[in-house]
């Protein structure tokens, strides 16, 4: 008998013992593939940031008349605009007829208008008669409508309900700092470019009608600047009482518009994992 032989029980006992250990290493080796595909996706990864750190989940609905609204897409939209601040693992997705954001606890507080606000954006020409509806009492004017104003809702101005330009026109919209206050810039496309020109020389003050031009986002003006010259290029600056997330929050909505606003149902704190 070769002396090297052992088929005896003790024998038996170690190729057992070898073979549990030989499938151990396989499982273990199978796990850590698959952690390593379950965090080769942005999704997986958002999703295990979050289930770590914790944070805030949004629960949305569709606001107003949502018929024919593509749920997939604004959830796509939103995404797109949480991506613009360098939240860069948020994870949006839809859940029973509804859209959940998830905000990693890492990126807080957030401007939640973000999530709503549809980013509408319009320019209009104030009506003739605007000084005289400009404490805001109810007018019926044919072809004109009152617009509050966003840092002060009591006050209105009364414009001509037909935009002259459109947010399909914004070719670029971002927030910048200038002698320590954030301001919003606005790059027109050509047609856009072309047609401000136009207004700003039409309505320039001194020589023109000198009316004001609302640039209006979702009903609410951001800035109504009168011309003091003809503006080629088709650039618009506004500056406000804004915060650096305002700002670049509303930049992000102008260039990520969605046809209906949301409404925000809950909102869940979640704890960070033990």
């Amino acid at each position: 008998m070769d002396k090297y032989s052992d088929t005896g029980a003790g024998g038996r006992s170690k190729l057992l013992l070898f073979g549990l250990l030989g499938i151990a290493a396989v499982a273990v080796a199978v796990l850590a593939v698959r952690y390593v595909l379950d965090q080769s996706t942005p999704e997986n990864r958002a999703r295990a940031v979050f289930e770590k750190l914790g944070g805030t989940r949004y629960h949305l609905k569709l606001d107003g008349d949502s018929d024919g609204a593509d749920l997939a897409a604004i959830a796509t939209t939103l995404h797109t605009r949480l991506l613009d601040l360098g939240i860069e693992h948020a994870r949006v997705e839809l859940a029973d007829g509804r859209i959940v954001a998830s905000i990693p606890a890492d990126y807080e507080p957030l401007d939640s208008r973000l999530l709503t606000r549809p980013g509408q954006l319009h320019f209009h020409i104030a009506h003739p008669d605007f000084q005289a509806h400009a404490s805001g009492e109810p007018a019926i004017v044919p072809g004109a409508q009152l617009f509050p104003y966003r840092d002060d809702p009591h006050q209105q101005l009364l414009t001509w309900a037909e935009p002259e330009i459109q947010g399909r026109e914004l070719d670029l919209a971002y927030a910048t700092m200038e002698s320590g206050r954030w301001q919003l810039v606005l790059k027109l496309k050509a047609e856009g470019a072309r047609r401000f020109y136009e207004l700003s020389r039409e309505h320039e003050i001194r020589t023109g009608s000198g009316l004001p031009l609302a640039i209006i986002l979702d009903g609410e003006i951001l800035s109504a600047p009168v011309f003091n010259e003809p503006i080629a290029g088709g650039t618009a600056v506004i500056s406000g009482d804004f915060t650096e997330l305002e700002a670049r929050s509303i930049a992000s909505s102008m260039m990520t518009p969605i046809p209906v606003p949301l409404t925000i149902l809950s909102m869940e704190e979640l704890p960070p994992a033990d």
